[in-house]
């Protein structure tokens, strides 16, 4: 047996091989407030914990500044030649001496084939911190388990005058961990469970690092329970010879902790009064750390609230009583104008500005009024990149959309978990080939927060819109082909429905990027737990005459995803969403499913995925040898994209299915690979018979590739997708130039990519944010 150092952990070894360590929360303190844990935003809390407790560095000495007066040549690269089992930036992170770097990932190009300042942050050689790099360097490899580890150092002068450091490392044999146990769970009723594995494991070096994260997890446990004074002591048997080690981990609860006193400290406009009703705890409940990321959470979901860090305040015993400091700020402004953009393949370009108050009349209300466009230089690009969707449809469809609308959002009183929501808009809107409506209505609902990230609620949306540009949507799907029957389902119509909805948020909103920490360390990387990033929404409405609406149905639409992080860079996505349309009414198409596009099917044009009816003009169905009456056209007559114009049906069954993986290049560049699935059924519950009946139901899966970029004025996302659908047969309309009636051609083959090759079919969407 022999001796191993110690670091900064604190675990000794005597001649014996036998090392002890003592590890709390708030037991051993010297006198006054001591550290104390700040909950960091986003962050697990084991992380936030042993991120404040054990410290962020490499576990060497910390280095101290280089001096700026003595300035040598440039750093070129620091190289660590025979590093292999401590990761890079562990390395790095422990010396002084580093390389010049660009400032940014946006301008990589000019630090490529330049020298300028701007684009650089450019580091210099100080020859006198060499040696002591070299030693922090043998400390940080003892540190992790390699006592025999040794550090070189040399330079090597570049032809411009740079210089590259090297820092020849030889690990040696490290000291391996055979087991590892853990005692003293049961030292409480009932048990203590680690929810996950202890960062030092079987198989690991003998590390103080993942030592103390171990220690600092299972302390943790116990404070989640209750018992903020646990202590965990550490002892080691180190057998030299074999370069092997165990460790045991035994656990002292300390006497149950409650929490204490609560100081708030709130930057006006925010009040006191605000802050304490969101808290999570009560003075003189058991302790429980996730209290204390909930009471953050909630305070971060106000919109008047910036950031919120929650500090236990660390005490001495016998005092059980854990005093909490809560402080909040507002963000810069509280109240003011904001300007809003968005570019897309569906909506082109979009625009809006808005005024609001996030504090209204100093409460925690918001008031916003709004107006804003979209469908902005449809005309002049629809059918091209970057809005290769806008503006499809004919001559209503590229005009440009827009809205007015105010809102209101008032808690109800004296209780913060429950809001009610009062808005009014006046609104034109077009679905890509679908339909175009413009109209009025309200919508005044109560939401209730039944648990952080879960909330439910239940409203009434009157409504009044009327349909533009839609004439053989009625002929296609209802028979309704006379000019009089047309106009009669597109006069103006009230919906007044109830609806009901519930949200499920618990790791954030979606379609959030969560850009990747590629500097973090090994034991950084340990504590970061792969987790799930799930969320879900649901949505039922249910109009009669009951509720005032001149139309009945009830409409159910569920969504769900999940996002699973693989590592650092690696990440799988996958979502599926639903859809079932109930009605005996002839309903307007607003109010069917439809799929396709950007954001769900994205080998498929905006809505045209499912049944469709194609529509020619009155000389196009001349020339392909066509009669103008009922069932005109030719057998076998076959048309592609150039002849014809594709309308979805909209349907009553939906069912969508996305799988995306993504993998970070960069911390700004993320490239995607992906399948999309989607079905959708005209009526599944059986319906009135059209002219030529189009298709019940279409399927289709399309692959493609996508690459999403974080810029400073948001992540913008690029998806291109290959769609193999073949020849399919649908029904064939035009319009009467006597007398205005919609007549059915006959069923006719539709090869939209006839003559195209692979580029042909693949289909570029532009938009912002992740697609789930």
């Amino acid at each position: 047996m022999g001796a191993v150092r110690g670091g900064r952990s604190g675990v000794g070894c005597g001649a014996s091989g036998v090392c002890v360590a003592r590890r709390g929360t708030f037991g051993a303190a010297s006198a006054g407030t001591g550290p104390t844990l700040r909950l960091l935003p986003r962050m697990p809390l084991i992380v936030a914990a042993v991120m404040a407790l054990i410290g962020a560095r490499a576990y060497a000495q910390e280095p101290a500044p280089p001096d700026t007066a003595v300035r040598g040549p440039e750093v070129e690269d620091v190289r660590f030649p025979g590093a292999r089992r401590l990761d890079r930036q562990l390395l790095k992170d422990a010396i002084v001496t580093q390389e010049t770097e660009c400032r940014s990932g946006w301008l990589w190009l000019v630090c490529a084939v330049t020298d300028l300042d701007f684009a650089e942050r450019k580091a210099y050689l100080d020859a006198a911190e060499l040696e002591r790099d070299r030693a922090r360097l043998e400390e940080l490899y003892r540190a992790w388990g390699f006592p025999d580890a040794r550090v070189g150092v040399r330079t090597e002068t570049q032809p411009d005058g740079d210089v590259v450091v090297e820092f020849p490392i030889e690990e040696g044999e490290p000291i391996i961990v055979r087991a590892v146990e853990v005692r003293g769970l049961d030292s409480v009723t009932p048990p203590v469970r680690l929810r996950w594995p202890l960062p030092l494991r079987p198989g690991d070096p003998y590390a103080q690092p993942l030592i103390e994260a171990s220690q600092v997890a299972i302390v943790a446990a116990f404070a989640e329970r209750g018992y903020p004074f646990a202590q965990v002591e550490v002892s080691g048997d180190v057998d030299q010879a074999a370069r092997t080690a165990s460790v045991t981990f035994q656990a002292l609860p300390g006497p149950p902790g409650v929490f204490g006193p609560v100081s708030i400290r709130a930057t006006p406009p925010l009040r006191e009064e605000d802050v304490r009703e969101r808290l999570a705890f009560r003075e003189g409940e058991r302790f429980r750390l996730s209290a204390l990321e909930e009471t953050q959470r909630a305070l971060l979901e106000l919109p008047a609230v910036q950031t919120a860090t929650v500090t236990p305040v660390q005490v001495q015993l016998p005092d059980t009583a854990i005093p909490t400091v809560i402080t909040v700020e507002p963000p810069d402004r509280v109240e003011g104008l904001a300007l809003e953009g968005n570019i897309s393949s569906a909506r082109c370009l979009e625009a809006a500005v808005y005024w609001r108050d996030l504090y209204f009349r100093g409460e925690p209300r918001v008031f916003a009024i709004g107006v804003g466009f979209s469908n902005l230089l449809a005309k002049q690009l629809g059918g091209d990149f970057p809005c290769a969707s806008a503006g499809e449809g004919g001559e209503d469809f590229d005009d440009p959309n827009y809205f007015v609308e105010a809102e209101l959002v008032q808690p109800w009183r004296d209780d913060p978990w429950t809001w009610l929501t009062f808005r009014g808009l006046a609104a034109r809107e077009s679905a890509p080939r679908a339909y175009v409506r413009r109209g009025f209505g309200a919508e005044a609902m109560v939401s209730r927060r039944l648990r952080p990230g879960l909330v439910a609620s239940l409203g009434y949306a009157p409504q009044r819109f009327e349909l533009e540009g839609s004439p053989l949507y009625f002929c296609g799907n209802f028979g309704a082909c006379t000019p009089a029957s047309i106009d009669e389902f597109g006069e103006p119509t009230w919906l007044a429905p109830l609806q009901a909805s519930i949200l499920w948020t618990p790791a954030g909103p979606p379609g959030f990027i969560q850009p990747p920490n590629l500097r973090q360390t090994f034991v950084e990387r340990r504590l970061v737990r792969p987790r799930w990033r799930p969320w879900a929404r649901g949505t039922l409405q249910a109009a009669g005459a009951a509720t005032a609406s001149e139309l009945s149905f009830a409409r159910a639409l569920v969504e769900a995803a999940t996002t699973r992080n693989l590592g650092v860079r690696f990440e799988i996505a996958g979502r599926t969403r639903g859809g079932l349309l109930a009605t005996g009414d002839d309903l307007q198409p607003y109010l069917r499913f439809y799929s396709g596009g950007g954001s769900t099917v994205r080998g498929v044009s905006q809505n045209l995925l499912g049944p469709k009816y194609l529509i020619a003009t009155p000389a196009r169905a001349v020339a392909f040898g066509c009669e103008l009456e009922f069932d005109g056209c030719p057998a076998g007559l076959v048309v592609d994209d150039d002849d014809v114009a594709a309308r979805p049906t909209g349907g009553d069954l939906l069912l969508e299915a996305n799988l995306e993986g993504r993998v970070w290049i960069t911390e700004r560049v993320q490239l995607a690979a992906f399948a999309d699935y989607g079905m959708l059924a005209r009526q599944w519950l059986g319906g009135p018979g059209t002219p030529g009946d189009a298709s019940d139901s279409e399927s289709l899966i399309t692959p493609g590739i996508g690459v999403r970029v974080l810029t400073p004025l948001g992540p913008v996302r690029l998806d291109a997708a290959y769609n193999p659908q073949g020849t399919k047969v649908y029904p064939l309309f035009t319009e009467d130039p006597t007398t205005g009636d919609v007549i059915f051609l006959g069923n006719v083959a539709y090869d939209r990519y006839r003559g195209e090759g692979f580029w042909g079919r693949v289909k570029l969407h532009l938009g912002i944010g992740q697609v789930f």
